[in-house]
């Protein structure tokens, strides 16, 4: 079962998803940090990492490395997984009840 963290990092990725098939980590962190507020929860940068992994272990979202050439690093891209993203938008809702 996810928590009300998880939910809010997930909330936060289906936000971006709305305009992007992929979203990265930095954008997620900013997302999150406007949620967090909005939800009067605090969730450590460290946590996210955990979360976007745990995530991914549950088969919610699904990430690949992607390289924009010689030596301007690797990006991490994440997307929702078989999923559409506005059903799972619907997230909000669950936030309200806990």
């Amino acid at each position: 079962m996810l928590g009300k963290k998880d939910l809010i990092v997930l909330l936060s990725i289906c936000n971006l998803l709305e305009k992007s098939q992929f979203t990265n980590i930095e954008r997620i962190k900013k997302e999150t940090a406007v949620n967090s507020e909005i939800y009067n929860i605090k969730i450590g940068k460290s946590i996210i990492y955990s979360i976007i992994k745990k995530l991914e272990e549950l088969d919610i979202i699904s990430s690949r490395l992607v390289s924009h050439g010689n030596k301007s690093g690797v990006v991490k891209n994440i997307t929702v997984t078989d999923a559409p993203v506005s059903m799972l938008s619907k997230i909000e809702d669950l936030l309200s009840r806990i």
